[in-house]
């Protein structure tokens, strides 16, 4: 087990783990732990993941379930397990023979630390990606929106990076709310919290009716879902909203 400070590092070189399947990720950057997790999936050329919250985490059941759908058709899961701090991890846990990847974030990279049997074992890798500053941030973003064609005049730009504190799933957020057609000059530009929180919940109307009416599809709904849901921008409503519409998608798609 070892352990790599530097994110760049570990994006470039993460072909090197393509026989692993255990990582332990802590993260002051949350945007930088789903970069790196669609990353593993595709060098493992995996297409679908299943998602646990810590105390929910049973490994036993997750090779049970891996057991059953191998039955009927090889397939490969990322397991991606929240809140790992809840789990009681046992030497034993990790002896279990599994094909699928397991990926453990932990909120508090201490917490990690003190766990004994994961200290000492030497199976997995453990990745920390500290904060970004504001000097990577704001290159990163400022490269993203030339890619997207998206032009935002340079002072605004650093204007939107110094307001997002140099957070990457802040500006990733932003970005996804401008693909999707949020008046970049107007947001911007608006200096008040509570009116750029109503662009937000506009775009999410407008997606949120736009599915509804079957004018596009429900699978959108996770660009602004997924990362939005883990920083707990979401609010309730929306929430149950967005989840019942990915539910009835997923029930009909998957249906024998």
């Amino acid at each position: 087990m070892f352990s790599l400070s530097d994110y760049q590092v570990f994006l470039k070189n993460i072909a090197e783990f393509k026989n692993d399947k255990f990582f332990f990720f802590t993260f002051d950057e949350f945007f930088l732990v789903l970069k790196a997790i669609q990353s593993l999936m595709k060098i493992n050329n995996i297409s679908k993941k299943r998602v646990y919250i810590g105390k929910e985490f049973n490994m036993n059941e997750v090779i049970k379930e891996e057991a059953n759908i191998s039955f009927f058709k090889t397939e490969s899961y990322m397991n991606i397990i929240y809140s790992s701090e809840d789990i009681r991890f046992k030497r034993e846990l990790f002896d279990l023979n599994t094909k699928d990847i397991f990926a453990f974030i932990f909120s508090d990279k201490r917490s990690f630390e003190r766990n004994k049997v994961l200290r000492e074992l030497e199976k997995g890798v453990y990745v920390h990606f500290p904060k970004v500053d504001h000097d990577i941030a704001l290159r990163w973003f400022s490269k993203e929106l030339k890619v997207r064609g998206i032009n935002i005049k340079e002072f605004s730009i650093q204007n939107i990076v110094i307001e997002s504190e140099a957070k990457l799933t802040k500006l990733n957020n932003l970005l996804t709310l401008f693909e999707l057609g949020a008046p970049t000059v107007d947001f911007s530009e608006k200096a008040e919290t509570k009116l750029k929180e109503l662009d937000i919940q506009s775009i999410i109307n407008t997606i949120v009716s736009q599915v509804r009416k079957r004018t596009i599809s429900p699978e959108i709904l996770w660009k602004i879902y997924e990362p939005l849901l883990y920083n707990r921008r979401v609010n309730y409503d929306y929430e149950l909203e967005i989840k019942q519409i990915l539910r009835r998608n997923y029930e009909k798609r998957n249906k024998y």
